[in-house]
């Protein structure tokens, strides 16, 4: 570029936009006017003209809003520019995914540095915003605000008018929590603060119902790997604190990373590997020890013999016969001390596990989601405690 356009104009310069529409006016023109005079742009049609004038109106709106609720000073008068930057944002002709993110950014970001708000604030907040939730997620700092206000206010009339259609949205569209874990902490603390309620489990189990639907066939497929993906995730947090302090237990981070339980762990609960017949021990130490001698793996309280050949194994399953010879998983008999061992939970975590072991329940109530929930709760990488 050279001459006038050397120099890039700010859309914080920018004070007006116009189309050029009197008589014998150049055909598909903008007017730009900025400090220093006027802008003329042509575009190739009138389509693209219609483009710039929507987007360029919109980008001067955000960036006089972002100006205005980064240093509130009346909460009035920043509920009334939040009501029409919402407003803005549904009736602009611009179809893109930024047109409802941006406003909902903004919101967020003036929620999480003004931590002072009164409970009446917040509603009237979450209210103003509603209607962008409706056909999109909120942000993660958003999230964080909505969990906040249901842990600190779960009878809040927001709770269910407001959060309801948005965990409703959350369950049936969400592809993957693991890319948006907030999403999943949102829609946890929300049913625990239906839990909350007078009536309690009957609300949660109302929910429930709302999300299968009336049919025999649940519509949306998604709705039932994200129900149980958020009920594991509230049980395995009632035992987050016992488990990490557990020597033999590998952390949350590992059991959700796929790794396996390190040999050098110092194992708490002792097993021991028993027979049933002293006949039948050896019987086993005749037939093996002119093969090869098992290992023993011996720890403080851990003993567990490891067959090194496998096919001397079968040569003694063919001459004991199968009814004698005791299976391996039998003989792993958990010691009388592990029996009177109990896992205290605080009075939070036990109403946690309580209502989400209820609501897996609710699920297996259902014949159409019984045969996916079973194949989902198979490999729950629960530790040995």
């Amino acid at each position: 570029p050279t001459g006038y356009m050397e120099n890039s104009i700010s859309y914080s310069a920018i004070e007006d936009v116009q189309l050029l529409s009197w008589e014998n006016a150049p055909k598909y023109c903008l007017q730009l006017t900025i400090p220093g005079g006027t802008v003329l742009l042509q575009a190739a049609n009138s389509y693209l003209r219609d483009q710039w004038f929507h987007s360029l109106q919109w980008k001067k709106k955000i960036y006089k809003y972002k100006k205005v609720l980064s240093n509130p000073s009346r909460w009035e008068v920043v509920l009334k520019e939040i009501r029409t930057l919402v407003d803005m944002a549904l009736t602009s002709p611009l179809q893109d995914d930024s047109i409802h993110q941006a406003p909902l950014e903004i919101v967020s970001k003036l929620l999480s540095e003004n931590n002072n708000l009164t409970t009446q604030d917040q509603e009237s907040i979450i209210v103003a915003i509603a209607p962008l939730l409706e056909n999109n997620h909120p942000p993660p700092d958003l999230c964080e605000f909505f969990c906040k206000h249901c842990r600190e206010r779960p009878r809040s009339m927001v709770v269910i008018e407001v959060f309801t259609p948005v965990v409703q949205r959350i369950l049936k569209h969400n592809m993957d929590f693991g890319k948006c874990p907030r999403l999943r902490l949102f829609t946890q603390e929300y049913i625990l603060s239906l839990n909350e309620l007078n009536a309690g489990m009957e609300v949660v189990k109302k929910f429930i119902h709302s999300m299968h639907g009336p049919t025999g066939q649940c519509p949306h497929p998604r709705v039932l790997p994200n129900l149980v993906a958020v009920c594991l995730a509230a049980i395995y947090s009632c035992y987050e604190e016992f488990i990490n302090s557990r020597d033999n237990s590998p952390s949350l981070k590992e059991i959700r990373n796929g790794c396996q339980q390190q040999c050098d762990r110092k194992p708490n609960l002792p097993l021991r590997l028993l027979h049933t017949s002293p006949d039948l021990v050896s019987q086993e130490a005749t037939l093996t020890e002119s093969r090869l001698k098992p290992v023993i793996v011996t720890s403080n309280e851990i003993h567990v013999e490891v067959e090194r050949n496998n096919t001397a194994n079968q040569k003694m399953t063919a001459s004991v016969g199968n009814d004698s010879e005791p299976n391996l998983i039998d003989c792993l008999m958990v010691s009388p001390t592990c029996s009177t061992m109990s896992i205290e939970l605080s009075a939070q975590a036990d109403r946690i596990l309580g209502c989400y072991v209820e609501i897996l329940k609710m699920l297996s109530d259902y014949d159409d989601w019984r045969p996916a929930l079973a194949s989902l709760l198979q490999p729950i990488p629960f530790p040995k405690e």
